[in-house]
């Protein structure tokens, strides 16, 4: 559980780099990895063996058990392929519906959608917090919900969360529309 949430909590930190370099194509990149860290999170929550098995798994065992298609059928529609198939054509994989992300490509704003910078914001947080609820449940099924670290982490994350909510009109609106 540790190693997947570090390397979720990377893949943020490198996020939020890339967004204010203002890196749009790199930033889209690194969200569809974090939308695989909380596949993980996920599974490891409502199957607490499942995360020693991830983490002495195969490499073929990782790309057969672990892949985000064999994630997305386990978790029986939680995940949409909609969702990850739009955040690979946006990054990951090089596609020419990314090239709005290029700076060279970049068109100027029409009055009907938000800049590029605002809905990738949002979008990060969004995913965030839904890794957050995963950890949370993850944490309370592997029997960590009362180390010190998880605790702290609770109260920090917690307040940014409402802090974030109170501020942006965005965070709820968002939420509100399907995944």
């Amino acid at each position: 559980m540790a190693t997947v949430l570090q390397i979720g909590s990377s893949i943020a930190r490198g996020n939020v780099v890339m967004l204010k370099a203002e890196n749009w194509y790199a930033a889209a990149a690194l969200c569809r990895q974090l939308v695989e860290v909380e596949y993980l999170v996920w599974l490891f929550g409502i199957e607490p063996s499942e995360a020693q098995a991830w983490l002495s798994a195969t490499q073929e065992d990782l790309r057969r058990i672990f892949s985000p298609s064999a994630l997305r059928k386990c978790s029986e529609g939680r995940f949409r392929d909609q969702e990850y198939w739009r955040h690979c054509e946006l990054g990951g994989h090089p596609n020419p519906k990314a090239a709005f992300l290029l700076p060279e490509h970049i068109l100027p704003d029409d009055k009907h959608s938000l800049p590029t910078s605002e809905w990738m914001w949002v979008d990060l947080g969004q995913h965030l917090e839904r890794l957050w609820s995963f950890a949370e449940i993850a944490t309370k099924a592997l029997g960590l919900e009362t180390v010190r670290i998880v605790v702290d982490a609770r109260r920090d994350i917690d307040n940014v969360l409402q802090r974030w909510h109170a501020e942006d009109a965005c965070a709820d609106r968002f939420r509100s529309f399907p995944e």
